[in-house]
Protein backbone atom coordinates (compact mmCIF):
# COMPACT_ATOMS: atom_id res chain seq x y z
CA UNK A 1 0.00 0.00 0.00
CA UNK A 2 1.56 3.61 -0.81
CA UNK A 3 0.66 6.89 0.43
CA UNK A 4 -1.82 8.92 -1.55
CA UNK A 5 -0.42 11.00 -4.72
CA UNK A 6 0.42 14.76 -4.24
CA UNK A 7 -0.82 17.13 -6.17
CA UNK A 8 1.10 20.32 -7.32
CA UNK A 9 -0.83 23.44 -8.23
CA UNK A 10 0.45 27.18 -8.27
CA UNK A 11 -0.66 27.67 -4.32
CA UNK A 12 -3.81 29.32 -4.95
CA UNK A 13 -6.04 25.93 -4.47
CA UNK A 14 -4.13 25.15 -1.18
CA UNK A 15 -4.72 28.46 0.90
CA UNK A 16 -8.16 27.57 1.96
CA UNK A 17 -9.34 25.53 4.48
CA UNK A 18 -9.83 21.03 3.90
CA UNK A 19 -14.16 21.64 4.70
CA UNK A 20 -13.67 22.41 0.81
CA UNK A 21 -12.22 19.49 -0.49
CA UNK A 22 -15.39 16.82 -0.26
CA UNK A 23 -15.90 13.38 -1.95
CA UNK A 24 -16.63 13.36 -5.64
CA UNK A 25 -17.22 10.83 -8.27
CA UNK A 26 -13.82 10.58 -8.71
CA UNK A 27 -11.54 11.83 -5.72
CA UNK A 28 -12.25 10.85 -2.10
CA UNK A 29 -12.67 14.16 0.25
CA UNK A 30 -9.84 15.50 2.62
CA UNK A 31 -13.08 16.41 4.68
CA UNK A 32 -14.36 13.13 4.33
CA UNK A 33 -10.78 11.63 5.25
CA UNK A 34 -10.55 13.31 8.07
CA UNK A 35 -13.59 13.13 9.33
CA UNK A 36 -12.67 8.91 9.79
CA UNK A 37 -10.18 10.40 11.63
CA UNK A 38 -12.31 12.43 14.40
CA UNK A 39 -14.91 9.60 14.96
CA UNK A 40 -11.65 7.39 15.23
CA UNK A 41 -10.25 9.48 18.03
CA UNK A 42 -13.90 10.60 19.38
CA UNK A 43 -14.11 6.77 20.18
CA UNK A 44 -10.84 6.67 21.60
CA UNK A 45 -11.26 9.22 23.65
CA UNK A 46 -14.44 7.44 24.83
CA UNK A 47 -12.50 4.62 25.99
CA UNK A 48 -9.39 6.15 27.63
CA UNK A 49 -10.53 9.96 28.59
CA UNK A 50 -7.70 11.25 26.78
CA UNK A 51 -8.79 14.10 24.84
CA UNK A 52 -7.29 13.58 21.28
CA UNK A 53 -8.50 16.04 18.28
CA UNK A 54 -7.59 15.06 14.72
CA UNK A 55 -5.88 18.17 12.16
CA UNK A 56 -6.04 18.71 8.29
CA UNK A 57 -4.25 16.33 6.50
CA UNK A 58 -2.07 17.77 3.89
CA UNK A 59 -3.78 19.81 1.53
CA UNK A 60 -1.81 18.61 -1.12
CA UNK A 61 -2.98 15.05 -1.58
CA UNK A 62 -5.41 13.59 -4.05
CA UNK A 63 -6.63 10.24 -3.02
CA UNK A 64 -9.08 7.98 -5.69
CA UNK A 65 -12.56 7.66 -4.40
CA UNK A 66 -12.68 4.68 -2.22
CA UNK A 67 -15.28 1.52 -3.48
CA UNK A 68 -15.11 0.39 0.63
CA UNK A 69 -15.18 1.43 4.10
CA UNK A 70 -11.83 3.11 5.41
CA UNK A 71 -10.29 1.84 8.28
CA UNK A 72 -8.69 4.10 10.67
CA UNK A 73 -5.49 3.04 13.03
CA UNK A 74 -3.31 4.85 15.08
CA UNK A 75 0.75 5.04 13.12
CA UNK A 76 3.07 2.90 14.87
CA UNK A 77 5.71 4.67 16.63
CA UNK A 78 8.32 2.41 14.31
CA UNK A 79 7.20 4.45 11.21
CA UNK A 80 9.30 7.45 12.75
CA UNK A 81 6.99 10.08 12.27
CA UNK A 82 7.80 13.54 14.02
CA UNK A 83 4.48 13.57 15.58
CA UNK A 84 1.23 11.24 16.29
CA UNK A 85 -0.52 10.64 13.59
CA UNK A 86 -3.56 8.19 12.73
CA UNK A 87 -3.25 6.36 9.52
CA UNK A 88 -6.74 6.81 7.37
CA UNK A 89 -7.15 3.89 4.44
CA UNK A 90 -8.47 2.45 1.85
CA UNK A 91 -7.98 -1.48 0.11
CA UNK A 92 -9.65 -0.98 -2.96
CA UNK A 93 -9.95 2.50 -4.68
CA UNK A 94 -12.40 3.46 -7.43
CA UNK A 95 -10.83 3.48 -10.98
CA UNK A 96 -7.19 4.73 -10.61
CA UNK A 97 -4.33 4.77 -8.30
CA UNK A 98 -2.44 1.83 -6.98
CA UNK A 99 -4.90 -0.84 -6.82
CA UNK A 100 -3.42 -2.39 -3.82
CA UNK A 101 -4.97 1.30 -2.27
CA UNK A 102 -4.12 4.23 -0.73
CA UNK A 103 -3.40 6.00 2.71
CA UNK A 104 -3.39 9.17 4.29
CA UNK A 105 -1.72 10.23 7.56
CA UNK A 106 -3.75 12.67 9.24
CA UNK A 107 -1.78 14.49 12.36
CA UNK A 108 -3.47 14.25 15.60
CA UNK A 109 -2.74 16.46 18.74
CA UNK A 110 -3.39 15.64 22.04
CA UNK A 111 -5.39 18.69 24.04
CA UNK A 112 -3.54 19.31 27.54
CA UNK A 113 -6.79 19.48 30.12
CA UNK A 114 -6.53 22.09 33.17
CA UNK A 115 -6.31 21.48 36.03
Amino acid sequence: MIAAFIFVTDGEALACCVEQFRNTDTLHGLYEIRQEAVRFLDAHNKTTGDDWQALDPNLKVVAPRCDVALTVQWLPKSHGASGDNVVVSCAKPRDWGDPEGWTVFVPATKVKKAN
